[in-house]
């Protein structure tokens, strides 16, 4: 387990958003997949 001083975690953005969309993405290397998110106002 990888430990970061407190400090460090408060730099962190921590968002809650909704996921739109989700895809396969085969021309990955690894399996992947594509995800849109809607992180609301401002972001958008």
């Amino acid at each position: 387990m990888t430990e970061i001083a407190y400090d460090d975690f408060q730099k962190v953005d921590i968002r809650v958003g909704t996921v739109m969309r989700a895809e396969p993405y085969p021309e990955a290397r690894k399996p992947a997949i594509k995800v849109w998110v809607d992180f609301g106002s401002p972001l958008g």
